[in-house]
C-alpha cells in the first residue's frame, strides 16, 4: 500500500493513506519505522491518516473514524491492501492426506507436506509471503525430490524490501522481535549520510542502518535499513544473517571504498564497541 501511495504521490496525484494501526509500516524495526515515516510525511501530495477505520467506500469518498470522530477523503480510485488469504478450499486437500491450518497447508522445512509424495511452495503455506522466497522454496523443494535430503528452507535467512520513497530494507529480526524473545542483545545504528558516498549522491535523503547482535554469541542477528537504494545491499545482510555471522568477521571483512554498503560495517564496529562496554 505504501509503495503506491509514493508512486502516485510522485507523480502528482494526491494520496491518503488510511491505517487502522497506530502507525504505518508496523511491522518494521521502531528506529526503521520512525525513519521511513519520517520521509514519507514530508513528501508533497501524501497524507497519512493512522488509527483509521473504514466504514464506507462511496463514489466519490472514503469515510473512516478516526479517534470517535466521522472523516472523510475524496479519491477516484481505491487500492485496498488489506493483506492475502489461501485460496484452498476447493482443491479436497483433505482427500489426499495434507493437512492445513487457516487454510494455508502445512509443510516441514523441506517444503513436504503431511502427504509424503507432495510438496508446497510459495503464499499458499502462508510463511514470508514474497517472490523470492517462493522461488526458494520451489528450489528446496525440487532439491529434495532429487534426493538433497539436506536442502532446507531457512526463513530466519529471508529479507524484504519495501520500495517506497526512500526505500526500506531487512533481514533477520527486528529489536522488538529481540526484546519479546527475551535473549541478551546489542544494537548499533548510524545514519546513512556516514557514508560519504550517500551523502553525496542523496543529500537531501536521510536514513538509517540497524545491526541487532546477540550479546551471548555475538552473532548478528538482524539487520534493518531505510534509506535510497538499500534494497540493492540487503542481500549481504541475508548471507551475515544466514550463516549466523559473528560481528568480529564483519568487522574484519574488506569492503570496497566508496560505497554505500560501507555503513554497515561502521555499525558493526559500533556493535562491537557495544559489547566490549556490555551495553546497547
Amino acid at each position: 500500500g505504501l509503495e503506491f501511495a509514493c508512486l502516485y504521490a510522485q507523480l502528482g496525484t494526491e494520496v491518503a493513506v488510511i491505517e487502522m494501526l497506530p502507525d504505518a509500516a508496523s511491522l518494521l524495526d521502531g528506529d526503521i519505522r520512525k525513519s521511513l515515516l519520517r520521509a514519507l510525511k514530508s513528501m508533497k501530495n501524501l497524507k497519512i491518516h493512522t488509527e483509521a477505520a473504514v466504514t464506507e467506500i462511496t463514489s466519490t469518498e472514503v469515510r473512516f473514524t478516526r479517534k470517535g470522530a466521522q472523516q472523510s477523503v475524496k479519491a477516484d480510485t481505491v487500492l485496498i491492501a488489506a493483506g492475502r488469504r489461501a485460496d484452498t478450499e476447493s482443491l479436497n486437500l483433505p482427500a489426499a492426506g495434507i493437512k492445513t491450518s487457516k487454510g494455508f497447508i502445512l509443510v516441514n522445512d523441506n517444503m513436504q507436506t503431511s502427504a509424503p509424495r507432495v510438496y508446497a511452495a510459495g503464499d499458499v503455506i502462508g510463511k514470508s509471503l514474497y517472490a523470492h522466497a517462493a522461488s526458494r522454496m520451489g528450489e528446496v523443494a525440487v532439491d529434495v525430490m532429487l534426493g538433497k535430503r539436506d536442502a532446507v528452507m531457512e526463513y530466519h535467512a529471508v529479507p524484504w524490501a519495501v520500495y517506497t520513497y526512500p526505500e526500506a530494507a531487512g533481514c533477520g529480526i527486528t529489536e522488538e522481535e529481540a526484546k519479546e524473545s527475551g535473549c541478551e542483545y546489542v544494537t548499533a545504528s548510524l545514519p546513512m549520510r556516514y557514508s560519504a558516498r550517500y551523502y553525496s549522491e542523496f543529500q537531501n535523503q536521510g536514513g538509517v542502518v540497524k545491526l541487532i547482535v546477540n550479546a551471548e554469541t555475538r552473532q548478528i542477528i538482524g539487520i534493518h535499513a531505510a534509506g535510497a537504494g538499500c534494497s540493492e545491499m540487503i542481500w549481504g545482510a541475508a548471507v551475515l544473517v544466514q550463516h549466523r555471522m559473528g560481528v568480529d568477521q564483519l568487522c574484519s571483512t574488506i569492503f570496497p571504498h566508496p560505497t554505500v554498503s560501507e555503513v554497515i560495517r561502521e555499525a558493526a564496529f559500533a556493535a562491537a564497541d557495544a559489547l566490549k562496554r556490555g551495553g546497547a
